[in-house]
């Protein structure tokens, strides 16, 4: 397992191999896949990889939204730290060049 955090989703309708960019928060890294265009909360599967940068790592413990379209995603969790403070963040992902 590791230290890194690993939130596992199924969110865009794009091959794996395409760059994508994360223009809200500190995330470094992620794998999208979907398989067709509707991704949304009921079709959340194992496709996706959310490495936070805070040392040491927090937990993800819950997902609460994801709202997709073509353009961008937008996913809404709560993480828990070493503390045991809970806090929710929002990440946004597009595809560069949109």
């Amino acid at each position: 397992m590791g230290t890194s955090t690993k939130l596992l989703l199924k969110l865009s309708a794009r091959p794996a191999n395409d760059q994508f960019i994360d223009i809200k928060n500190d995330y470094s890294e992620y794998l999208i896949i979907c398989e067709g265009e509707d991704c949304d909360a009921q079709s959340v599967t194992d496709s996706v990889r959310i490495r936070p940068k805070d040392d040491p790592p927090q937990k993800i413990v819950a997902v609460k939204a994801i709202k997709a379209n073509k353009k961008e995603l937008e996913i809404t969790f709560t993480m828990r730290g070493a503390t045991g403070l809970a806090s929710s963040r929002s990440i946004l992902i597009r595809p560069e060049g949109v």
